[in-house]
């Protein structure tokens, strides 16, 4: 099977919307999967490649590598979109995979968030953990009401078709606004406290501004969500 043929069987029926969601990992997952494909890689095997590598990458943050680590947390988003093309490229489907996805997901990312945002601090561990909590209390229920929304990644909640105008821009803002960016920041803020460029004080500031923001904005998307699931309801 040559690539372009690989890509036309991974083809999903929300593939325009996936990859703008998307457009830092779309383009080379589908390289990525047809690597693996050939390498006779299962499905499976690749939900445990993507989990193996998100840890690798909270285990370098861990250890103040945050340049390798974030590239790192990078490629597990690319694996992780290669699972679900290699199963469509070979028609082999298990029914528990969007749960081990979301499983390897949580386990993944409390990872990250723990080692980006307590162990860099000087703030006591209590304070950290209650913080953390805050933070991953909205992260959570996005997750939760994801489910709910949609069965199979529907484009109800990113209908971006609306948008007429600087529809990459909005794009972009949302991917700062989550996820993406609270690594990102973290990563970036971490690296510049390990060469010293900031003080305690002023370290501490930012990561709190950080937190802040990445606790409202979860906070924002989670309303949201809540928003189309119920317009959701009322449409049946």
């Amino acid at each position: 099977m040559k690539l372009q043929e690989f890509e036309e069987k991974t083809h999903r029926g929300n593939k325009l919307i996936n990859d703008k969601l998307h457009f830092f990992s779309s383009k080379s997952a589908v390289i990525i999967s047809f690597i693996l494909f050939k390498l006779k890689f299962s499905a499976n095997k690749v939900t445990f490649l993507f989990g193996l590598t998100g840890i690798l990458s909270a285990n370098l943050f861990l250890h103040k590598q945050f340049i390798i680590g974030y590239l790192l947390w990078r490629l597990h988003i690319i694996i992780d979109m290669a699972d679900g093309n290699i199963a469509r490229a070979s028609k082999k489907f298990n029914v528990f995979a969007p749960s081990i996805d979301k499983i390897t997901h949580v386990l993944v990312n409390t990872l990250v968030f723990g080692v980006l945002i307590i162990l860099p601090s000087s703030i006591s561990t209590n304070q950290n953990l209650i913080i953390l909590a805050i933070l991953l209390l909205p992260f959570y229920l996005i997750y939760m009401l994801f489910n709910k929304i949609t069965d199979s990644d529907s484009a109800l909640s990113y209908d971006y078709s609306k948008i007429k105008k600087n529809q990459f821009l909005f794009i972009l803002i949302r991917n700062i606004s989550t996820q993406e960016g609270l690594i990102f920041a973290c990563s970036f803020l971490g690296f510049i406290n390990k060469y010293e460029y900031l003080n305690s004080f002023n370290f501490e500031t930012v990561l709190g501004i950080i937190i802040s923001f990445y606790i409202l904005s979860f906070s924002a998307g989670s309303l949201f969500k809540l928003r189309v699931l119920k317009q959701k309801s009322k449409n049946k």
